[in-house]
């Protein structure tokens, strides 16, 4: 199954988006890395707590991650 939605078309997303379009190269190369350990440590959290709990725990730690990121963008908003 391919899927439609992929890392990479998550970053592009987000460089269109959030990035001025006039950024330096290099604001560029750091948000990617950036963007990009972030995926990776959320796949991390994610399969770790998956291998070792029953749905409905894996299911609560995704939401108290969703709460965490909705709390953030909240500060980050004012």
């Amino acid at each position: 199954m391919e899927s439609k939605l992929n890392i990479a078309k998550l970053w592009k997303s987000y460089n269109n988006t959030v990035l001025p379009v006039d950024a330096p190269e290099v604001q560029r190369q750091e948000c990617q890395l950036a963007f990009y350990a972030g995926c990776h440590a959320t796949l991390c959290l994610l399969v770790a707590v998956t291998e070792k709990t029953t749905e409905q725990q894996g299911s609560n730690f995704i939401a108290g991650l969703i709460e965490e990121i909705n709390q953030f963008s909240k500060k980050r908003a004012g």
